[in-house]
């Protein structure tokens, strides 16, 4: 139970960081700590939920963190 406790206060304190520079990442899109990010998280940010479709591969509805991974490789170059 504690590793669970753990694990929701540090996703909580990395959200919170996030929210203060601005910067979303996966984990703090992915609110329910599931793995994969539904097109309802994906509205805490804009450009992610108008490329959703896009970036949805496999069309399952859902983005894993490989297909996400090409949103931070466009970041980057």
């Amino acid at each position: 139970m504690s590793r669970y406790l753990t694990l929701a206060l540090g996703l909580c304190l990395a959200y919170n960081v996030a929210l203060a520079t601005g910067t979303a990442t996966f984990e703090t899109i992915d609110i329910d700590a599931d793995g994969q990010i539904t097109m309802d998280e994906a509205k805490s940010d804009p450009d992610l939920f108008k490329a959703f479709g896009g970036l949805d591969v496999d069309g399952d509805g859902f983005l894993t963190l490989v297909e996400y991974s090409a949103v931070e490789a466009n970041d980057e170059s």
